[in-house]
């Protein structure tokens, strides 16, 4: 068009959207930016028998690993210390879907 700047040919070249709307939409996505950046993550609270089950499941996992700690102190044969190890990574993985 005659009237058209070299930006606005250049940006009609590049861009299939007027250039006042893209302009929009930058200022959008910056102010999206802005406000993920700020802004507070929702906290997830239990009731009581949920968190209480969450706590024991812990404990018992703690148990594990410190069982673990002992054999390997006793000097315990390997694949019967990587067997609990495995049991131990199983539990932790199952606790952490059940946050989820």
């Amino acid at each position: 068009m005659p009237g058209q700047s070299v930006v606005d040919k250049i940006h009609a070249a590049i861009y299939p959207y007027p250039l006042c709307c893209v302009k929009r939409l930058f200022e959008v996505a910056h102010d999206i930016k802005n406000v993920k950046g700020n802004a507070v993550k929702a906290k997830h609270v239990r009731p009581g028998l949920e968190k209480r089950a969450l706590v024991v499941r812990l404990r018992r996992i703690k148990g594990q690993v410190e069982a673990i700690e002992k054999m390997v102190e006793a000097d315990t044969d390997c694949s019967d210390v990587l067997m609990q190890v495995v049991s131990a990574r199983r539990a932790l993985k199952s606790f952490s879907e059940e946050m989820i």
